[in-house]
């Protein structure tokens, strides 16, 4: 009967581990795509802000003729040039 016991238990053991290391493979696969989701949509928030930036600063120098004026290709990027 103690031999029945142990072999049950025994093979029953490895089987266990295979599921419980997939599940801990998958659980990481959630966890890595929720990090790479929230970099991506933090710089697009900051790409965002940063044209606005951009955009506003553009439309204080359309009307003034600043020393810093922005380049002509961040100037053509932003839709501001005037030809």
């Amino acid at each position: 009967m103690r031999n029945i016991n142990k072999d049950c238990s025994i093979s029953e053991y490895p089987g266990q581990l295979v599921i419980a290391s997939k599940l801990i493979s998958i659980v990481n696969q959630i966890v890595e795509a929720g990090k790479a989701l929230i970099a991506r949509k933090k710089k697009a928030s900051a790409d965002a802000r940063l044209n606005v930036y951009y955009k506003n600063r553009m439309k204080k120098q359309k009307h003034q003729n600043t020393i810093n004026q922005m380049p002509l290709e961040m100037k053509l990027r932003m839709g501001f040039h005037r030809s």
